[in-house]
Parts: structure tokens; sequence; C-alpha cells
């Protein structure tokens, strides 16, 4: 190996060692300065008061099992199959055919 090609070669190597040390010395302040930050007797929050939550949940919970406890018979299907018809019934396509359909029944006719 050459002597100019150690002389390189070392300069790499401390220019590395160089751009590590500082890459180490930016993380070393930033870390400080966080700590500083970092109060231990504030603490990391503060608690919130959920008996408010705890009896709105109650009730939620109280309405959805009243409105789950239907009996499922004949009536519950024929309501289903309505509510399935009116909503497939909204669906774009449908309505567009349906605006077909009745401009056809009235006498004008579509191109």
């Amino acid at each position: 190996m050459s002597d100019e090609a150690k002389i390189i070669l070392t300069l790499l190597a401390v220019l590395l060692v160089a751009i590590g040390a500082l890459l180490v010395g930016l993380l070393c302040i930033k870390l400080f300065s966080a700590l500083e930050r970092y109060n231990p007797t504030q603490g990391t929050g503060k608690p919130i008061d959920v008996s408010k939550l705890k009896l709105r949940i109650d009730d939620v919970r109280h309405d959805f099992v009243a409105a789950r406890q239907r009996q499922k018979g004949v009536c519950f299907h024929r309501a289903l199959l309505q509510f399935t018809l009116r909503a497939v019934a909204r669906f774009a396509y449908f309505r567009d055919r349906e605006s077909q359909q009745n401009a056809n029944t009235h006498g004008s006719r579509t191109l």
C-alpha cells in the first residue's frame, strides 16, 4: 500500500470519528435538554373525573340492552325486509331506473 493511500485512509478514519463524536454530542445535548424540561412533581397528566362518564355509559348500556330484547318474529322480519327494500331503492342505480320507467309510463320517450 502506498503512502498516499495510508494518508487518505487515516484522514477518512479521523473524519468518521469526528462525525461520530459530533453526533454523540448532539444526542447528549438533546437528552440533557429533555431532562431539564422534565418535572417529576408535575406528573404525566391530570386525572379526569369519570363518575359522569360512568353514569352515561351505564345509561347507554341499559338502553342498548333494552333495545336488543325485542322478539324477532314475523313482524321483525317484515320490518327488516321493508327497511332493506327502502335502502336498496335509494341506490343511484335503482333511482335512475325508476325515473326512466316513470318517464316511459307517462308517454314521454328517453333517448
